[in-house]
Formats: structure tokens, sequence, C-alpha cells
């Protein structure tokens, strides 16, 4: 059960770090960042779509360990 409780704890961690990479990229497309130039930040999306995909082969990972009874 404690190995279960662990596995889903950083089940959680990962899915808030991909939220949280979700959001920032939303708020750069959007060009909230007005002090940011265009390069940087098409830079900062792509950076952000890698973290993404791996962030998701780390929680597909976890998820196929976690034993649910």
């Amino acid at each position: 059960m404690r190995h279960t409780i662990n596995q889903v704890d950083k089940l959680q961690e990962k899915l808030g770090d991909y939220h949280d990479c979700v959001i920032a990229q939303n708020r750069l497309q959007r060009n909230l960042f007005d002090e940011v130039t265009p390069r940087v930040v098409r830079h900062t999306v792509d950076l952000l779509q890698e973290r993404k995909h791996r962030l998701r082969k780390k929680v597909r990972k976890i998820a196929r360990h976690i034993k649910l009874r």
C-alpha cells in the first residue's frame, strides 16, 4: 500500500508539472508578455513542448506501475 501511495504522489507531481507547462505555453502564445520578442516566445514554447513530451512519458511509466485493487 505504501508503494502505491508513493507512486500516486509521484504521478500527481508530474501531472502538476505538466499543467504548469500548459499554462505557461498558453500565456506565451497569447503574448501576455509584451516585453518578450516573438523569437524568444517561439523558442520557449518549443522548450515547453519538449518538457511536456518528457513528462507524458514519465506519467505513463508511473501509471503502469500503480497497482489498484
